[in-house]
């Protein structure tokens, strides 16, 4: 009935919170707090309107629950064993993981602290054994086939709106990934995640364009830099010109 009301006002993504978040001690990332037959109800009514689910889900067990229960966008997957894995690529091309590196990593590289987040409250969190662990599980992840998105908690003081390039990096210097795969996630694999034909530069096709200095398949940081931003075309015509650049 809640995901009815809500695809009746045109909602076309739900997120359901299947687990917990370390960030609040009392309710760690491990925890589940829906079934299988819980998320499977909400992903066929999200179907029946033409919207799709995607879920908070940090632990092994609450990943399993929503590959296997039909949850399209899969947000953090933070501690995954084999079961989990192989639940998300037995879905095949029919199911993505988001994870939030950046934001594990902001966070246990201090960049909260001005914030409230000092070393007292991320160690409590836990949230340096779950950033390893979701470096590694993104490796397998990659080695498994299951496509990875980029995004997710942006908008934190740390996390700010217009830096999600550092996303890229992280995959890039801590996962392993190829400069090109990581501009993938945010490109590519996004169009089929949504079911709109983007993030290709190819006929039939809708991509917005970003205009360089420097080359990003050898040095994925140059993304994040805004002078080296000449240009963006949106639908074919100039969305934005660097006012340095130029004037």
């Amino acid at each position: 009935e809640i995901v009815a009301r809500q695809c009746d006002q045109g909602v076309k993504a739900l997120k359901l919170f299947l687990s917990g978040d370390g960030v609040i001690p009392e309710y760690p990332s491990q925890d589940v707090y829906m079934d299988v037959a819980m998320v499977s109800a909400a992903a066929e009514e999200a179907e029946r309107h033409g919207a799709f689910l995607t879920a908070h889900a940090r632990g092994s067990a609450s990943v399993t629950l929503a590959a296997r229960a039909g949850v399209r966008i899969v947000h953090h997957a933070c501690f995954l064993d084999d079961e989990a894995i192989g639940a998300l690529q037995d879905r095949g091309d029919d199911v993505w993981v988001c994870p939030g590196l950046h934001y594990l990593w902001a966070m246990v590289s201090g960049h909260a602290e001005p914030y409230g987040m000092g070393a007292d409250r991320i160690e409590a969190s836990g949230y340096r054994d779950e950033l390893a662990a979701q470096v590694v599980g993104m490796q397998g992840l990659v080695e498994a086939g299951v496509p990875i998105l980029a995004g997710g908690d942006f908008g934190h003081q740390w996390t700010r709106h217009g830096t999600y390039a550092a996303e890229l990096q992280r995959y890039v210097e801590l996962v392993g990934m190829a400069p090109v795969a990581a501009i993938h996630t945010a490109t590519r694999n996004l169009g089929p995640a949504i079911g709109l034909d983007i993030g290709q530069v190819r006929t039939g096709a809708l991509a917005d364009l970003l205009v360089v200095d420097g080359d990003p398949t050898t040095d994925i940081a140059v993304l994040q830099d805004p002078e080296r931003r000449r240009l963006v075309l949106k639908g074919g015509a100039l969305a934005h010109v660097n006012p340095r650049l130029y004037p």
